[in-house]
């Protein structure tokens, strides 16, 4: 799901003078179809956008909000659903296995100030994450934090707090701008990250008409560093047109603090990368960490089944617990 296209129909329907009731995931144990993170909106036109984990579960919320709608409650509510049928506890109605913690919040016309504010999370990376603490949301800059994510509840007296970053979560670095390039930004896209691309060629089509690409850079590699954010929620790729352009790229970033770089190429190539990085300066223990050749190894062939194995690496270690 595309967070920005969740809250840009939260804002539109408020706008059309719509109620929307917001389910948000705040928290969730292992096993639950819904994530920390997943929303769910219901619109009183009767529309709804983004999933808290699907089935009857999501049946059930729908209902509920048009009854209320209907009686014209507003809901403010925080409450735990249990996916099994042998539970004391409220039943989500699916049979999985864990729980999630949902927090339903009424939305209203009042509110479009700070949905626009959210959404203008997404102009540019930024500091800001939204707040959901006992009925109302809010959205504040915390330069202290570095999670995503953060939910907090007390038992003795039934208060909690959420934070959710606001705007992208996860950034990617895309080293080369053709045909692969282009396939990876357009899958990633789709997942919601926010896109830097590096490309060397002047008036590069494939650079210039990457529309999926949040920020584009028509530079020479060797001044790419300083673009690439030190972050646990950063990703980098490499897949330029040679080892030249890929070894000056691994110079630039091997050192960074993040989740996953990847590099593209026969092993041969790779390996004559690495021996001229460790002449060069590079420490071989920082090209440990570098990922060659980079992927799932599903016998890929085009750009676009490449682009697939390689998003499907990065999600399989961005959702490792």
């Amino acid at each position: 799901m595309k967070e920005i296209i969740l809250w840009q129909f939260v804002q539109n329907e408020l706008e059309g003078k719509n109620n929307v009731v917001l389910a948000s995931v705040v928290s969730h144990q292992k096993g639950s179809p819904g994530k920390q993170g997943f929303k769910m909106a219901v619109s009183s036109s009767g529309k709804a956008y983004g999933s808290i984990g699907g089935g009857v579960m999501e049946k059930n919320f729908i209902e509920y909000c048009a009854e209320n709608f209907r009686s014209k409650k507003d809901i403010y509510e925080l409450k735990t659903l249990h996916h099994k049928t042998n539970t004391e506890f409220e039943k989500s109605g699916l049979i999985c296995s864990g729980s999630e913690t949902i927090y339903l919040h009424t939305f209203k016309e009042k509110d479009i100030p700070l949905i626009n504010k959210i959404l203008k999370s997404y102009d540019k990376p930024s500091s800001n994450y939204i707040k959901m603490k006992n009925g109302k949301i809010q959205i504040l800059n915390r330069k202290d934090f570095n999670e995503n994510y953060f939910f907090e509840y007390s038992e003795e007296d039934k208060q909690w707090e959420y934070y959710e970053k606001a705007g992208y979560k996860n950034y990617a670095y895309i080293f080369g701008a053709g045909h692969i390039g282009f396939e990876l930004s357009k899958i990633l896209h789709s997942l919601d990250f926010h896109i830097s691309i590096f490309d060397d060629r002047k008036n590069f089509p494939f650079l210039e008409n990457n529309f999926f690409a949040n920020e584009k850079y028509n530079i020479s590699y060797t001044k790419t560093g300083k673009y690439v954010k030190d972050s646990p929620y950063s990703y980098i790729f490499v897949v330029t047109t040679g080892y030249i352009s890929d070894k000056e790229s691994i110079k630039q970033i091997v050192n960074k603090n993040c989740r996953y770089i990847g590099l593209m190429g026969t092993q041969r190539k790779i390996k004559k990368i690495f021996n001229e990085c460790v002449k060069e300066g590079v420490d071989k223990n920082l090209l440990k960490k570098v990922k060659a050749p980079i992927g799932l190894d599903i016998n890929s062939d085009t750009p676009e089944e490449i682009a697939v194995s390689i998003a499907a690496e990065v999600i399989k270690i961005k959702n490792e617990v």
